[in-house]
């Protein structure tokens, strides 16, 4: 029932950005942001957890078939929010914080997620950690927070996956040059939606697949809660003009 309720909302998020972007002719504009903590701008690195659960999927797995390949994963970030609207992913966990997801490359412990398509007993790692980010304003016909990830020197951000399809093993590694989620002010802190949508509007490229053999086939669908880790604090985001 998850899954339906994720894929729906993206139908849904499909739906009305497409409108949004046949409407509007202009580029998109990004302007200046900024994390606030209790409603008053940041002045220091405050440390930040996001919780969620995201719908890693891979549309062309196979390249004679045409295949897909989704699994759905609940997980923890940890990282940190800063000034001018600065922010850095630094470790992943399972949801619970009780086991550290190291990357894949140690041969460590990876995130147990639920098969969806194609996708049997997955097991997911996030890679090139830890990933930069960036909150922004993103201008259109209507005004959107955006958090912008980028590269902090390892290598593009992204996911590693292992699944079984037919009794056969397979690995699938999914990157990006940029990925981008959007932000919303909740009761709870900052909702972070990432969709296949709101990455084209924000004229960003899918995700670069090694099991596909193709580029931008890998989507990231789903939401998080992020706030800050400091009892009686409450996350938000506001635009600095």
């Amino acid at each position: 029932m998850r899954k339906l309720q994720i894929l729906f909302a993206a139908s849904l998020a499909v739906f009305a950005f497409g409108a949004l972007m046949a409407a509007s002719a202009s580029a998109v504009t990004f302007l200046l942001a900024e994390w606030l903590v209790n409603g008053a701008a940041i002045t220091a690195n405050l440390p930040v957890l996001a919780e969620g659960e995201l719908l890693l999927e891979d549309t062309k797995v196979n390249v004679l078939f045409g295949a897909k390949a989704m699994a759905l994963c609940s997980g923890s970030l940890t990282g940190t929010v800063g000034v001018s609207g600065a922010d850095k992913v630094e470790m992943l966990w399972n949801l619970g914080e009780t086991t550290l997801i190291a990357e894949k490359a140690l041969e460590a412990t990876g995130l147990t997620c639920t098969g969806q398509e194609n996708c049997e007993k997955p097991v997911a790692w996030a890679v090139h950690l830890p990933w930069n980010s960036l909150l922004e304003l993103m201008e259109d016909t209507t005004s959107f927070f955006a958090i912008l990830l980028s590269s902090s020197g390892a290598g593009n951000p992204g996911w590693y996956i292992e699944c079984e399809a037919l009794g056969i093993k397979a690995e699938d590694e999914c990157t990006a040059a940029e990925g981008v989620a959007e932000a919303k002010n909740v009761a709870g802190g900052v909702e972070t939606v990432f969709s296949e949508a709101f990455t084209e509007l924000a004229g960003l490229k899918l995700a670069t697949c090694t099991g596909s053999g193709g580029a931008e086939t890998g989507i990231v669908e789903g939401t998080g809660v992020e706030n800050t880790t400091e009892a009686g604090t409450t996350l938000s985001v506001s635009s600095t003009g």
